[in-house]
């Protein structure tokens, strides 16, 4: 006899962006999602359900939902970890142009710096020798 198949939620989660965890415990967590999926049983496809009573039906149901929602727990702890791994390989990236522009901007400063005090020495002979013809 074959009962009613497990209830399949389609429910969305939302990881409450607002909150953050370090990149380690972000690490750590999908890491003990991961080792509790390997050791629980599979939950799909259509199950051979056999003279189950309410209660037993309903924690079979319960314990469906739950590993559906660890699996989609799961999922988003590793897609997160994708992004903060883009996010710091992105970031370096950017440090290392702010880095290129304040050296540019250093060089560009010294060489300014340079003629100015060029320009300045060629105006005060200018001066000099036009206070030495008067």
């Amino acid at each position: 006899l074959h009962g009613p198949r497990p209830h399949k939620s389609r429910l969305k989660i939302n990881l409450f962006p607002r909150y953050s965890l370090p990149l380690a415990s972000l690490r750590n967590l999908s890491l003990s999602l991961s080792a509790m999926m390997a050791e629980s049983p599979s939950h799909s496809g259509a199950q051979l359900v056999t003279h189950q009573s309410p209660a037993q039906q309903a924690e079979s149901d319960l314990a469906s939902l739950v590993f559906e929602m660890s699996q989609q727990v799961q999922m988003g702890m590793e897609n997160m970890l994708k992004l903060v791994n883009e996010i710091d390989q992105n970031s370096v990236g950017i440090k290392e142009e702010i880095e290129k522009s304040k050296d540019f901007a250093m060089e560009k400063k010294r060489v300014l710096e340079e003629e100015k005090e060029q320009f300045q020495k060629a105006a005060y002979t200018i001066l000099d020798m036009l206070s030495n013809r008067g």
